[in-house]
């Protein structure tokens, strides 16, 4: 079946630490994805708000463009990757609710 929320949330972390090994992320989209995958999970456990989760999963796909226009995300390949691990999130959330 698919992944867990959880187990696509990690795979979103994943594929961020990987981009700062690989000296292709820095600077503020790092904490911005950690601060808003917490908030993802907030809307869920807390409010039960799967739209509004959704809506915090688009939001941050929109920073993660906004990123690789400022050259925080150096790799095109490397925000795609990021944004198709939220869409993976945004998969799973639905899937689970």
């Amino acid at each position: 079946g698919p992944p867990s929320s959880r187990m696509a949330a990690q795979h979103v972390f994943d594929v961020v630490s990987d981009g700062i090994a690989e000296g292709e992320v820095t600077g503020g989209i790092v904490g911005e994805v950690q601060k808003k995958v917490d908030e993802v999970f907030r809307e869920i456990e807390d409010h039960q708000d799967l739209d509004k989760a959704i809506e915090k999963i688009a939001e941050l796909q929109e920073k993660v463009e906004e990123a690789l226009e400022k050259g925080e995300i150096t790799s095109p390949g490397r925000a795609r990757a990021i944004n198709r691990a939220l869409d993976d999130l945004a998969a799973a959330l639905q899937a689970e609710s």
